[in-house]
């Protein structure tokens, strides 16, 4: 809880938007670390460790915990990788993501979430409730 800081209370590289759209700077960009949203503006923030600051007004979304695959998924860490994980996101960005992404091969839309794929060859798996984007 609270707006991203350092652990020394640091403003963690701060970088104030206008708009609403820090969701998908920080999951594109790999050197921001976290964001907060507000009504009408948001910030992206690029330190290597940030956290919540304690005010009940704000959230700090903290990559770690949001994007980066989680500890188990990392059986291969050390292994060249020809492809990225596939992820899973709880919002419907996917479609912008993958087509600014140029190893992203296909997506999958939920109601409040998305799902960006990297493998060469991406299909549906026949289920009729999802639809498989493929990228042209």
């Amino acid at each position: 809880i609270g707006a991203c800081r350092t652990e020394d209370g640091g403003k963690a590289g701060l970088t104030l938007f206008s708009d609403t759209d820090c969701l998908l700077r920080c999951s594109t960009n790999e050197k921001c670390t976290g964001y907060v949203m507000g009504e009408t503006w948001c910030e992206t923030y690029y330190h290597e460790y940030v956290t919540g600051d304690g005010r009940t007004e704000f959230t700090c979304h903290e990559k770690e915990g949001d994007w980066k695959k989680d500890e188990d998924d990392e059986e291969d860490e050390g292994e060249d990788q020809e492809e990225e994980d596939d992820a899973l996101f709880s919002d419907t960005d996917c479609l912008l993501r993958c087509n600014t992404n140029e190893t992203c091969t296909g997506y999958v839309m939920g109601e409040n979430w998305c799902e960006t794929y990297y493998h060469e060859y991406v299909t549906g798996d026949g289920r009729t409730e999802y639809t498989c984007h493929e990228k042209d």
